[in-house]
This record gives C-alpha cells, structure tokens and sequence, in this order.
C-alpha cells in the first residue's frame, strides 16, 4: 500500500503523517545560541544596566515561535521550498569559532567581539531559516532575530559620551527645576551644587540605563502588540522620552530631599527612589502599546500547528552532524589550552604595589562605599599626601588587588577613559604609555591628562595581571599592542592589580617627571620576583 504525497514535499513524509523530531540539524544552530549567551551573560551579570538581558532570550524566542506559526499559517510544509547552501555556512561558521571564542576569552573588555559573535550567530539562523522555508522564512523571522541585539553592550566609546552627556544636562535640568521650588543651587558640569553639599549624578542617574532598557522595552512591545512599523518608531520615542522625564523625577527627588534633610537621606533612599521609576518605565511601555495595539492575525483553522510544520520541514535538512564536530573541535583546543596556563603559571597571590604608611606625609584615605562596592576587591584603599614641592601641594594615590579568579576578567573594565570620563572630566591632551623606576625595576604606567570643573588633573594609571602589564585595553593602542596581549589575557585565573595615582596642576605642561616621582613617595613596589 502506497501513501499520497504532495507535490514538492518530502518523499519522506506522507501527507497527514507527523515525523518524530529530527533534532541532528538542530545541534549546531543550537551550540551556536548557547554559546552567544554564555557570551553575553558576563555583561548582563557584571553590568546593572545590562541586566535587562537576561529576558531578551525568552521574549525573542517566543516571538520567533509566534512568527514561524504564522508563517506554517500561510505556507503549508508540503508547498514550502527551502533553498540556500546551509553546508558552506556551517562550515565557514564553525570555521569562525576558534579565533572569536580565542578573542572572546583573551580581550574580555572588548565588546566588539560579541557583538562580532552575535551576528554570526543570527546570520547563520537567517541562512538555516532559508534552507527551512526560503528567503520568505527568513525575512519573516528577521525581526526577532535582530531585536537579540538589544542584549548586547553599547560599544563604550558610544556609551560613554552618551552617559557624560546626560549626566550633564540632568545637572543642569534639576539644577533649573530646584530653582522653581525656591533652591539655591549651581550646576557644575555633573555635579549640582547644595547648601547641604555636592550632589554627583551618578551613572545610575545619567538616564543611560532608562535609555538602554527603554529601547529594549519598546521594540519587545511593538512585536507583541503587532504595531505597524510607524508606531513602532512612535513608540520608541515616546519611551525614551518618559525614560528621560523619570529619570529627571527620580534625581530631582533626590536632591529635593538632600536639600530637606541633608546629604545624609541619600544612602537611605536612593535605592528606593531607583527602583521605584524603574519599575515604572516597562509598565507606562505596555500602557502605550496596548493603546495603540493593532490587529492580531489569525491564523487558519485548518493550518498545522508550528511544532508539526517544523518537524516536517526539519526532515529534508541536512544531518549538521559534521560541522558540529567542526564547530566542537574550534571550540575545545581555546579551553584546553587555557586549562594548561592555568595549571602551570604562578599565580600572585600579595599585591605588588603597598601604601607608605609610615611616611609622615602620606594620609589613608577611606573609599567611597559605591566605588568599593563597584570594584569589590580583595584589598585596597586610597592614599592622600600632602607636600608642598607639588604643584597643587598634593597628589592621592589609589590601589586596588583582586586574588585569582576567572571572574577577574570584567574587572579591566574600569580603567580611565571610561571612569574618569563618567566622572565628568574631558582629556586634555594626548594619551602616553610611560615608564617609571620603581626600586630599581621599570614599571609601564598610562598618562592621561584631565580637565573638568575641578581643575587639570594628570593621571598615572596601571594595571597587571600576575605582576605582568597590561596593555591593548585604552582605545589609543594599535592592533599589535592588543594582539601582544592575548597570551597575556588569556590566564584564566591571575590575580588583578590596579593602581593610579593623581596630581592637581596649573598651567599647559602636565607635571609628567613629579607625577613619576609621585608614585615612589606613595607606594613600595616589591615586583614579580619570577620576572
């Protein structure tokens, strides 16, 4: 007895009859998503205003479900032809493994490479979705696709001058609403000046983070209501505007109060005041959407349910299973070899850099609670030192150590060019890589020179990962520097040293040879005695 098939369908499959998942062409694609958010999920950990991330996978999963079931609505399996060279992209894919998960794990402060990830990895769900069901298929499943993005770091050079720039207009905003209630106060580039003292706006208060999670929040709403592409646009506009004026209640509320009952109510209701507007943000997102919600399709009566269209299309797809044997063996070799740094290098265990305490001149200072909090190190603190031969009669000096751990990665993160700038000053001058005698060894510092309200500052920074220096993480250095680094980088689990010391100064020449001497007058440099 023979059964009836469709024209253009599989022969394998009878008109009528569901097949039993055939998941082999599913393991590649599916390595690909789990390893693009294993990638991403450092970032939504790590970083506050990223961890919106960890609902972008649910809701752009469902979306692509909802959209293939309308698509099996409107293509039967039996009349879908799929197309498309699926083998060449898996090959070429998995191909592309081994040096992106090698970067991914060498420069771990380099957010270009998982947004590099991220794409190929929704390229290659395009080009699967076009040996599926064709280039109707994948268009259909392109916007689901490419709203994962909005899980992905803003690249710091935008995010950076995005945030500075809020921090100073909320100033200057709140600065003007404060005058309206009758409050003295004077806004002086990201901070606003009180009566009761200096009130900072903070990056948590720049509205970066509304703008980030809005975006996010927006365009999520616009799929699950089925807007039109202008309302969708409209919508997205309208949430970074009510991102915006929250943000402005939130730290208008706060400096309200500081000026009611002093700089003390801040660390009681900051918390507060922050989760309360952001809490508020995605429910006003849904308000707008359900207003201008638009018409859900229907799908047919008689059409097959999207599980039953899928595995009827997956039975014509490739097997996959060799190109995910290709993809594993890219993806192993970059772990196994981390695995044999990590078990033959000595790992620094006591920092390298210690505070002169017992110079009379030389003053702990405490660190401020959200930095410490922000850092979390395994010790540290600040130093202040006053002496008169200085330009400005002082420098400070901080330092900071982290124990081995593989989460140290995240840590190099914070360096000058994104906190200082957060912070409200602005470069003044170019950027240099300098060396300084420290107990007879040479030492690599960054120079940077800093103008802001308070003045011109030159900063000394460094960082080192098991005694060893650090470089390729500021923007001024060229792809060999950063290449120079990735053996460095890539010790999985060293221990994590920073130190900076600042120097207030008058005048164009930055004080580059008292900076140097700075640094021996605040700190004992033992060195890595395996170098």
């Amino acid at each position: 007895m023979t059964s009836a098939v469709a024209p253009g369908s599989n022969p394998e499959v009878a008109v009528g009859s569901v097949p039993k998942l055939h998941w082999p062409p599913l393991l590649f694609l599916g390595g690909l998503w789990a390893w693009t958010i294993f990638a991403l999920s450092g970032y939504w950990r790590d970083f506050e205003q990223y961890s919106y991330g960890y609902f972008v996978p649910p809701l752009a999963a469902y979306f692509l479900w909802r959209r293939i079931g309308l698509f099996a609505s409107e293509h039967p399996s039996a009349t879908v032809q799929g197309g498309g060279t699926i083998a060449t992209w898996s090959i070429l894919t998995a191909l592309a493994i081994l040096p992106l998960e090698y970067l991914r794990m060498a420069l771990p402060a380099s957010r270009s490479t998982v947004w590099i990830i991220t794409l190929v990895t929704i390229v290659y769900t395009l080009a699967f979705a076009v040996q599926l069901g064709g280039k109707a298929l994948a268009k259909k499943l392109a916007y689901p696709l490419f709203f994962f993005l909005t899980a992905a770091p803003w690249f710091s050079l935008l995010e950076n001058n995005v945030t500075l720039g809020l921090m100073e207009y909320v100033a200057a905003v709140v600065t003007e609403l404060l005058h309206l209630f009758g409050i003295q106060a004077k806004a002086q580039g990201t901070m606003i000046s009180m009566a009761p003292g200096m009130l900072g706006i903070a990056e948590a208060c720049s509205g970066i983070r509304s703008l980030q999670s809005g975006l996010m929040y927006s365009l999520a709403v616009g799929e699950l209501f089925f807007l039109g592409a202008g309302l969708r646009i409209s919508l997205v506009v309208l949430t970074v505007l009510c991102g915006f004026i929250l943000n402005l209640a939130r730290t208008f509320t706060l400096a309200y109060q500081t000026d009611l009952h002093g700089m003390e109510i801040i660390e009681k209701i900051h918390d507060k005041v922050g989760v309360a507007t952001s809490l508020v943000l995605p429910l006003v997102v849904w308000a707008l959407g359900r207003w201008m919600a638009g018409v859900e399709p229907e799908p047919a009566r008689d059409a097959e349910a999207p599980a039953v269209w899928l595995r009827r299309r997956l039975v014509g797809m490739p097997m996959g299973v060799a190109w995910t044997a290709l993809g594993l063996a890219a993806f192993l070799p970059c772990h196994v070899w981390l695995m044999v740094q990590d078990a033959t290098i000595a790992r620094q265990t006591t920092p390298y850099f210690n505070p002169r305490t017992n110079d009379t001149l030389n003053a702990s200072v405490k660190v401020q609670e959200e930095i410490w909090k922000g850092l979390s190190p395994t010790s540290g603190g600040a130093l202040r030192r006053d002496d008169p031969s200085l330009p400005m009669k002082r420098s400070d000096g901080w330092y900071f150590f982290w124990e081995p751990n593989k989460d140290n990665f995240n840590i190099l993160w914070h360096h000058p060019e994104r906190c200082m700038a957060g912070a409200g000053w602005e470069a003044n001058g170019p950027k240099q890589v300098v060396d300084v005698e420290l107990n007879g060894k040479r030492v690599q510092w960054f120079a940077f020179p800093w103008k802001g309200d308070r003045g011109q500052v030159l900063q000394l920074w460094g960082a080192w990962r098991n005694g060893a220096p650090v470089i390729g993480i500021t923007s001024f250095h060229s792809m060999d520097g950063i290449l120079s680094q990735l053996r460095l980088f890539s010790k999985g689990n060293s221990a994590t040293e920073i130190v900076s010391v600042s120097l207030p100064y008058t005048g164009d020449t930055p004080p580059m040879e008292q900076a140097k001497l700075a640094i021996a007058k605040l700190f004992d440099y033992t060195g890595n005695p395996a170098k």
